[in-house]
């Protein structure tokens, strides 16, 4: 992944020599250490040799998604676990339970430290001129499409702020299909500071900002560059606090409307059972009673009449207020936990508060890059800056059925035990060994076929209910049952299969042999070819693909 003037590179885990840097040093005497001789300062003159770019550029003019389209009305699963979790913390602060964190820290408690790979950062050389030149942002996207081929990638991502990211996405328009391995993606650090901006003209003239100067929470010099979004630390702490501080008054409110006096009692009972602790120890996802379900709905239908209306004009005002910064805390919560399907979501409810603010810059680019996002399934199926797949199998509800169901996919992927989606290569899966490494968190074993059969059957176990994934064709097939066997039903599903068509040709082969072997007296040995073949179709369809 590139961003303008470094790159970032995702580190694998199994890399354990990546921070055993010292052990370089080890063997050698200290003697034999030459120190370097001190540098003097000298001007290094940087070649900056570019060929001019004169075409004319616009946007592209590739039609958009349908809006009938079901990738635009897809709502994550995910989503609805993130908004339980800013109620849960909501109330913790309205009940005054110790030791409650603030919203970065609550939400760190819920996610574990492995979800997301560390990377490497690495700083590519400086360009001497102006970033939003033409000829510039093309010298830029050919070093990117360089390092792809280096890094041996199929594709790369290259992140930008709008004003290089628009022209960007306009060169790639009119170069097509030669830069077409490149993802050209908005910053996300100035969505967010032009979402504050549109905020902080909603709040203007409320009598908001009033209250924050006269509390003592902002001093009167940074009113202005508050409201324009100017300082994104003093905006992201302000916004907060005072969205929260609304809330738990709106909050208090819903509690004296229930008249049931046990209430407030119930919910600190049920905050004390929910563990605070290390995220690695007792995740908190587990430990919240599951009595808070009933008071969250309850809850939802009380905003629902206040954004109505039904609890006053000023009421309704303020609870707008409060939902544009949980649209913001969510969209921050997609970034640092990399969950592509919220933040796919709530780009399109971010680029409304453009329009509607007369951000056009923003909203009209905003849209032609969440049109981009929903592509990348087809356009960019393995680029990387993300750590989930684009198949929505991953987030599918499967209910038992007599009959395997089967989906296609354009990648291998396994969802981790933290949610978290990864792609998976083909050539560490070409033996059966491998592959049911991948059966580890199999719990179907008395509902459905072994976990050594479906891996002989060229299957992995993807991590969510019983789907299993092929490793040549990439069908998922769920919906296991004991009576089905793993072979018919993959031939049954996809007879073209390069697998399939594998298996086939060697249960022949192994007839043929065995035919032969009756009919002659000397018993010569047939080494069997499945390991072979498999790595051999394995390695030459990788090959092809990259």
């Amino acid at each position: 992944m590139i961003l303008w003037g470094f790159v970032t590179q995702d580190i694998p885990y199994n890399d354990d020599n990546l921070f055993n840097e010292q052990d370089k040093t080890e063997g050698y005497k200290e003697d034999d250490i030459v120190q370097p001789k001190r540098r003097r300062r000298t001007y290094v003159v940087i070649n900056d040799t570019m060929k001019p770019y004169h075409k004319q550029t616009k946007m592209s003019t590739e039609s958009m998604l349908g809006l009938e389209d079901q990738r635009r009305a897809l709502i994550p699963g995910s989503l609805q676990t993130a908004r339980k979790l800013h109620f849960i913390w909501m109330a913790s602060l309205t009940m005054e339970v110790p030791n409650t964190s603030t919203w970065t820290g609550w939400n760190s408690l819920s996610t574990p430290k492995d979800s997301l790979p560390q990377q490497r950062v690495l700083y590519l050389p400086q360009i001497n001129a102006s970033p939003t030149r033409a000829d510039v942002i093309m010298e830029t996207m050919q070093r990117s499409l360089r390092i792809s081929d280096e890094c041996d990638q199929q594709y790369i991502s290259v992140t930008n702020d709008l004003a290089i990211a628009k022209i960007a996405l306009s060169i790639q328009a009119a170069e097509r299909p030669r830069i077409n391995k490149l993802f050209i993606q908005l910053g996300a650090f100035h969505i967010q500071l032009s979402f504050f901006k549109a905020v902080g003209k909603f709040i203007a003239e409320s009598g908001g900002p009033y209250i924050l100067t006269e509390s003592g929470v902002l001093a009167e010099g940074s009113l202005n560059g508050f409201l324009t979004g100017k300082n994104y630390s003093r905006c992201n702490r302000i916004h907060s606090l005072f969205a929260v501080a609304l809330e738990i008054l709106h909050f208090k409110s819903f509690l004296k409307q229930e008249n049931d006096s046990d209430e407030e009692h119930h919910i600190r009972r049920l905050l004390r059972q929910i563990e605070k602790t290390d995220r690695n120890d007792t995740p908190l996802l587990q430990s919240i009673p599951p009595e808070f379900d009933e008071i969250f709905q309850r809850y939802q239908i009380y905003r629902l009449t206040t954004a109505n209306g039904g609890h006053g004009a000023t009421a309704k005002y303020w609870l707008v207020y409060i939902e544009l910064i949980a649209l913001y805390q969510e969209f921050t919560r997609a970034i640092r936990t990399g969950d592509f399907f919220i933040y796919t979501h709530l780009l399109p409810e971010i680029t409304k508060l453009f329009f509607v603010f007369n951000h056009h810059n923003y909203a009209r680019w905003g849209v032609r890059f969440h049109d981009n996002m929903m592509k990348m399934e087809n356009s960019h199926p393995v680029s990387v800056g993300y750590n989930l797949t684009l198949d929505p199998v991953s987030k599918m509800e499967i209910t038992s059925f007599s009959a395997t169901q089967s989906v296609m996919c354009n990648k291998l992927s396994k969802v981790g035990p933290t949610g978290a989606v990864r792609a998976l290569s083909q050539v560490v899966l070409r033996t059966a060994s491998a592959r049911l490494s991948t059966f580890q968190r199999w719990e179907r074993s008395l509902n459905s076929p072994s976990a050594q059969a479906l891996s002989m059957a060229g299957f992995i176990y993807r991590g969510v209910a019983d789907q299993t994934q092929c490793i040549s064709c990439f069908i998922v097939l769920s919906r296991w049952i004991p009576e089905h066997d793993p072979d018919f039903e993959h031939c049954r599903h996809s007879p073209t299969c390069e697998f399939v068509l594998n298996r086939q040709s060697e249960s022949a082969n192994r007839m043929q042999s065995s035919s032969v072997r009756s009919q002659t007296p000397v018993n010569k040995d047939v080494s069997p070819l499945s390991e072979a073949s498999l790595f051999l179709f394995c390695y030459q369809k990788c090959m092809v693909s990259h």
